[in-house]
């Protein structure tokens, strides 16, 4: 598959580039074809090589919720989202709670490009909405962040 990685608030100043590589990497060797019904596939093989990595599994956002995110890893969040677009306001603010505690210094979300998001199903989450969306949400959603998107071609 194929990558590109959008900053948002200087996300690719703080992220690491080690890590930006390795995650593009692990994307970038998924195998498995983007097709309707695929999406759970992909998603469990980017994480399987993720937790290769030392990314964790699933963390709660607090002690007394099951609210979670999909993994952190030195300080940094990641939620990893094929799911309908309604599901990644949740993740912005998931991810911004963690971020104001002090538990994250900034944050990453891993979701299909517009067309591979056509293809995975209906109304599925997109880089191009979510960059669209950001800069409507500026003053709210203040961490630094990057958005991986993926697709087949380009």
């Amino acid at each position: 598959m194929k990558t590109l990685i959008y900053t948002y608030k200087s996300g690719d100043k703080v992220v690491p580039i080690e890590i930006q590589k390795q995650i593009e990497k692990i994307i970038q060797r998924t195998d498995i074809s983007i097709a309707k019904g695929k999406a759970s596939d992909i998603r469990a093989s980017i994480l399987g090589e993720l937790h290769k990595l030392g990314w964790s599994d699933e963390v709660r956002i607090d002690p007394t919720s099951n609210i979670t995110i999909t993994s952190i890893y030195q300080k940094i969040g990641l939620c990893v989202q094929f799911g309908n677009i309604s599901r990644v306001y949740a993740d912005l603010v998931k991810l911004q709670t963690l971020f104001l505690k002090g538990s994250i210094h900034s944050g990453i979300i891993i979701m299909p490009s517009n067309k591979a998001a056509r293809i995975l199903g209906d109304n599925i989450t997109n880089s191009q909405r979510v960059l669209k969306e950001l800069e409507i949400f500026s003053s709210v959603i203040t961490m630094p962040l990057l958005i991986i998107d993926f697709d087949d071609q380009r």
